[in-house]
């Protein structure tokens, strides 16, 4: 009886050693971990937890580990604006580390970080939007199948599977791409331009292997070409037309390696999730060492489906919200 008192006593005498000591290393400074993976269709947990990080003080430093393919404009956005809120009221350097895939909205949400760490085959780029359309009136049609639509306005359904899309509605889709083709391009040129610049004046013959004569002709003629006036950005920016006029090039939602990616300016260093967490100690002046705090939201079942599912039942209707960076499937 008595061995076992004495026995939980030095229990919880040795868990609150360790919690202090463990408290006391943390509050010399420590790297948070967050990992962004799989299609971006809601932002809510990575909003959450990104606050959390904003919020704790003893975390210095940040890396967000990146796979995912991208997803919906508004969810991505939304992460990408936290991201930059982590940098700019905080100061606390953010290292974005991508794995297997960082493209599309991946890549949106990576240009807030300070530094980019792809591995050597990471799959990223993909600088785009998508809008996909299911029509299924022809198939209603041979099943004898009718149907009747009251609206509000003559474009209020456009996009329903129901029926075609006239031409004039698919300009306006087509508009809503191009004005989110434009923010996409915009936010590229307004973090990466600088090192873009380097890598025209530093890998200007890489640069050409990467980018072939035949595709370079055939964005002179492309539809990304007139969704704004070649050197409008460049201006508001403050960066050269030879910047904008290559990313222009980049952006026609082709994907591109790593390696790759690190020729046209696109990512800041290759390297491994060990790597970008010795750039984010470096960045944060902290060890090598430096303890580490994952922050990553745990996924419910519920989530997880929708996750794999994407969310086709609450966009059936909406052609809004089918509008995404994402890179296709192939």
């Amino acid at each position: 009886m008595v061995f076992g008192l004495v026995t939980l006593v030095l229990l919880i005498s040795l868990t609150l050693v360790a919690t202090k000591l463990g408290r006391a290393r943390l509050d010399k400074g420590a790297i948070a971990i967050l990992k962004l993976q799989g299609p971006i269709y809601e932002s809510g947990a990575a909003l959450d937890a990104l606050r959390k990080v904003r919020k704790t003080p003893y975390v210095k430093a940040v890396v967000v580990r990146v796979d995912s393919p991208g997803g919906s404009v508004g969810a991505s956005e939304e992460i990408y604006r936290e991201v930059m809120r982590v940098r700019t009221e905080t100061k606390k350097p953010v290292v974005v580390s991508m794995a297997n895939v960082a493209a599309s909205g991946g890549y949106y949400v990576s240009l807030a970080a300070d530094k980019i760490v792809a591995n050597h085959g990471t799959i990223t780029g993909s600088i785009g939007v998508l809008a996909a359309e299911l029509n299924i009136e022809s198939l209603l049609r041979k099943l004898g199948v009718g149907t009747e639509i009251i609206k509000s306005g003559e474009h209020k359904d456009a996009g329903s599977p129901l029926r075609s899309m006239t031409k004039e509605e698919l300009n306006l889709l087509q508009g809503l791409v191009f004005d989110f083709y434009r923010q996409f391009v915009r936010e590229v040129l307004r973090w990466r331009h600088e090192q873009i610049q380097r890598a025209l004046t530093e890998r200007s013959v890489a640069i050409t292997d990467v980018l072939s004569t035949s595709t370079t002709k055939r964005m002179e003629n492309a539809l990304e070409w007139r969704a704004f006036q070649p050197g409008t950005l460049a201006a508001e920016i403050g960066t050269t037309t030879e910047v904008e006029t290559l990313v222009r090039m980049l952006a026609d939602g082709r994907v591109f390696t790593g390696e790759q990616a690190w020729v046209l300016g696109l990512v800041d260093e290759l390297g491994t999730f060990e790597d970008a967490m010795h750039l984010a100690a470096k960045l944060a002046k902290l060890p090598p060492d430096a303890p580490t705090v994952d922050f990553t939201p745990h996924t419910g079942f519920a989530e997880w489906l929708r996750k794999a599912f994407g969310s086709a039942v609450t966009e059936w209707v909406d052609p809004v919200q089918k509008i995404e960076f994402r890179a296709p499937m192939r």
